[in-house]
């Protein structure tokens, strides 16, 4: 069973919606990680801008070890994952089987609707909060300051 790290995946959606991470940042952080995989036959490819393994285009990547890294493209035709030894070095990538696949992807599925429940969750905290500080602005705007026997 895949474990994923809703830490890693939520810090790192944290960091990329406050600004502290750009849009480039996170994806010159990703093609430099992804480096690792090119001497085992997955390589990016400028001209389709995607990831292809045996000239296919990737639809899955799975490297649990690695960050339980996750690349996911839509238009994908395979699906893969990496293969490690007991120390963590790679020792290939191999195509999921049907069934792996159907696996995954229902466990991506959870994962996401988790993630889609705690970010509506928050955003109504966060609306709440907005809503409170409001009032607390407006009463601050309206109150009379004593004077404290001042003339």
């Amino acid at each position: 069973m895949i474990s994923y790290n809703r830490t890693v995946i939520l810090s790192v959606f944290i960091l990329f919606c406050s600004g502290l991470l750009s849009a480039q940042q996170v994806q010159d952080n990703f093609l430099e990680e992804m480096e690792i995989y090119e001497q085992f036959g997955l390589a990016y490819n400028n001209e389709i801008k995607t990831y292809c393994y045996n000239d296919k285009i990737v639809g899955i990547f799975i490297d649990e070890l690695r960050w339980n890294r996750i690349y996911t493209n839509p238009a994908g035709e395979i699906f893969i994952k990496v293969n490690r030894n007991d120390i963590g070095e790679i020792i290939d990538i191999f195509e999921l089987t049907p069934a792996e696949y159907a696996k995954i992807a229902e466990e991506l599925d959870m994962v996401l609707m988790t993630l889609n429940r705690q970010m509506t969750e928050t955003r109504e905290i966060l609306s709440e909060k907005r809503e409170q500080l409001e009032v607390n602005r407006n009463f601050l705007n309206t109150m009379q300051i004593p004077n404290f026997g001042r003339p």
